[in-house]
């Protein structure tokens, strides 16, 4: 359908991902409510209008369900015209991914590594052990769906294959 667009996408454990995402909307002053309220709400499928929350309701759990997005993209790229990354691996081999990229798009490699701009690491409070334990019961079924989608383990998973 669009033979000649390319795309790259990197997934990075979706508990992971959920929390720093709820973080950065706290951060940017557009989320009042407790990580615990906001995924409560979400998964009631309520709507409740409250001041200062832009847009009333936002989806931290829908946008980490990866193997959904993937899926619908699918039926609109081939397999071959998307390199699928994972965080984990652009953190141990920085260099390496990178250099995935490059072949992916068909440009020079890198020799050495860019300069990392550590501004731009966040830092924010731990998730409470509890609902990080949650969330990873609230993702397998996905993560076992997005495995098989993508014919490997996720670093994440624990699993060997």
């Amino acid at each position: 359908m669009y033979p000649n667009i390319k795309l790259i996408v990197i997934l990075r454990n979706p508990v992971d991902r959920t929390y720093s995402h709820y973080q950065m909307r706290v951060k940017l002053g557009k989320e009042p409510i407790s990580f615990e309220e906001a995924l409560a709400i979400e998964e009631s499928g309520q709507c409740p209008e409250m001041k200062g929350r832009s847009p009333p309701i936002y989806p931290y759990l829908a946008t980490s369900i990866y193997v959904k997005h993937l899926e619908r993209w699918l039926s609109f790229f081939s397999p071959d015209q998307m390199l699928i990354l994972f965080n984990e691996d652009l953190k141990t081999d920085p260099l390496g991914t990178l250099n995935q990229v490059c072949a992916f798009l068909e440009v020079s490699p890198f020799t050495v590594m860019p300069q990392e701009n550590l501004s731009l690491i966040q830092k924010y409070p731990p998730m409470n052990p509890a609902t990080r334990q949650g969330l990873e019961e609230v993702f397998a079924p996905y993560n076992v769906e997005l495995e098989r989608l993508l014919k490997k383990p996720l670093p994440w998973s624990g699993r060997i294959y």
